[in-house]
């Protein structure tokens, strides 16, 4: 009987000290369950935060989501993009977009309504008329370019444009937009071609430049940067009127003589509209800077040869560079491509495009 009690403690012993280790070993396994799905918790929510992070700095700083083609013309239109072209385009974000200079406008224009360039810096009425010819697949994104003409003389003297009377001008351009941009400014005047005065229309601006240059008394309209170049030949050489006061004056304070402009790709901007946000402000500061730093600016437009350092150091004030956008836009380049409509249909591809032409930053 003795030995059956003893019996009976230990085993009573044994089995509350196993009972207590397994309630112990559940404890510390739960904690350990614990602290493990605490520590998975942090690890998912500093990942989930960090992809945050990434998805916030993209969003700030947007990608192209495929690689992308960025051309101007040799010459005003590319001159505003010296500065981004020669820093921005080599940052990360723009690693995908390649930029070159062409000479043909044709060029330009076939390889927009192909799909074959996305971004392209070309002259208004050429917008214009890619918009026709490619049923609405472009839009036209800002102004890069105002006025680039100006009358110039060899040693003569004009106070207005009744001053031309009687004379004879050089020029260049006839069937195109310099024509235009003429004929109704002498018009507004009551100059007559013909009649009280006579054009001598030349097949190149260089051909200008040479005949301004030899003759003392020639009188011309010249197109930046060639008033720039025969300038620093011959100091007899002056600039006379301002074309834009002139054309304001005649068609209204807000009337501008548009030269160049950024046109886009729809189906493009639409994929990478973040992207091309920014390089609107982007663009934007770098025509900024160029106006701001002629010297240094000049340098790069060598670099990339569109012009001489020293010609494009004396031309880029009377170039017109600028960065115009949205409604402005609009309400700057639509009432000058309907004068260009009204004297030659032929410029703008025989229409004026419609609202959807313009590019707006909603």
């Amino acid at each position: 009987m003795k030995y059956k009690i003893i019996i009976i403690i230990l085993t009573t012993f044994l089995t509350i000290n196993l009972v207590a280790c397994r309630t112990a070993n559940q404890s510390a396994e739960s904690s350990e369950l614990k602290d493990s799905t605490r520590s998975n918790e942090s690890v998912e929510l500093k990942e989930t935060t960090d992809s945050s992070k990434s998805v916030k700095k993209d969003t700030e700083v947007p990608a192209l989501a495929e690689s992308a083609t960025l051309v101007a013309m040799k010459g005003p239109t590319a001159i505003g993009l010296a500065q981004y072209t020669s820093e921005k385009i080599t940052e990360s974000i723009n690693q995908n977009l390649s930029y070159e200079i062409l000479t043909m406008p044709d060029q330009v224009a076939t390889g927009l309504i192909k799909g074959e360039i996305d971004l392209a810096c070309i002259p208004a009425n050429l917008a214009a008329t890619v918009y026709n010819k490619s049923e609405g697949k472009i839009q036209v994104a800002a102004i890069n370019v105002l006025n680039v003409l100006h009358f110039a003389t060899n040693n003569v003297e004009l106070n207005s444009l009744n001053d031309l009377e009687g004379k004879s001008v050089y020029a260049t351009g006839k069937g195109s937009t310099p024509e235009v941009i003429l004929n109704n400014l002498l018009a507004k005047a009551g100059l007559n071609i013909g009649t009280n005065i006579t054009i001598n229309y030349l097949p190149e601006a260089t051909e200008v430049a040479a005949k301004l240059q030899a003759e003392e008394g020639a009188i011309a309209l010249l197109q930046e940067p060639f008033l720039s170049s025969v300038t620093m030949k011959n100091s007899q050489i002056k600039t006379q009127l301002d074309l834009e006061q002139l054309w304001q004056e005649y068609f209204g304070e807000n009337s501008k003589i548009v030269t160049g402009v950024l046109v886009i790709r729809k189906e493009f901007v639409e994929q990478n509209s973040l992207w091309f946000d920014k390089f609107l402000e982007d663009y934007k500061s770098s025509a900024e800077w160029v106006n701001q730093n002629p010297t240094e600016a000049a340098k790069i437009i060598e670099e990339q040869g569109i012009i001489g350092a020293a010609i494009a150091e004396k031309a880029i004030s009377n170039i017109g560079i600028s960065l115009i956008t949205d409604q402005e836009l609009q309400d700057t380049l639509a009432p000058y491509l309907e004068i260009l409509a009204t004297n030659n249909p032929e410029l703008i591809g025989e229409k004026l495009p419609a609202d959807d032409f313009y590019y707006k930053n909603n």
